[in-house]
């Protein structure tokens, strides 16, 4: 009887939007369900690593901002600041980085009082980033402890 042979890549992991962390990466621009995004291992071939966690970004009460390319564009100011306080782990990467808010853009979310986004970051060219960008909490450019 022949052996199942196992290749070395991890098999993506669905994760709610919502609980995404710093340093997690994924290649899927759509939520699946509505919720859900396929994390994989950032020192494999990635489209978007993580920034910041979900942060409230409006106050409940508002009006919804309508189309998605609208709400979007409107939260790449917000990540902008994310971003410019962002510790790399050994120097910021040549070429232009871009910034892709995760969030439920629907009229039904935005009713709900959803009011949430993650920053995420991707190579300006659209090529896959090939190994972490970020340094993990607690450490310093080149991967030296603060404290």
């Amino acid at each position: 009887m022949p052996y199942a042979t196992t290749t070395a890549t991890a098999e993506p992991k669905l994760i709610a939007w919502y609980d995404l962390t710093p340093g997690q990466c994924f290649s899927g621009e759509e939520l699946k369900d509505g919720k859900n995004v396929a994390t994989v291992p950032c020192d494999s071939p990635h489209m978007y690593e993580v920034l910041s966690p979900a942060l409230e970004y409006a106050a409940a009460g508002g009006a919804y901002p309508g189309k998605q390319d609208t709400m979007v564009k409107s939260l790449v100011p917000f990540c902008s600041d994310k971003l410019a306080n962002a510790v790399f782990k050994d120097k910021r990467p040549t070429g232009r980085l871009s910034l892709f808010p995760v969030t439920p853009v629907g009229e039904e979310a935005w009713a709900s009082g959803e009011r949430r986004v993650v920053c995420a970051v991707f190579s300006g060219d659209r090529r896959p980033l090939g190994a972490p960008l970020f340094a993990a909490q607690g450490q310093t450019a080149g991967g030296g402890a603060t404290g």
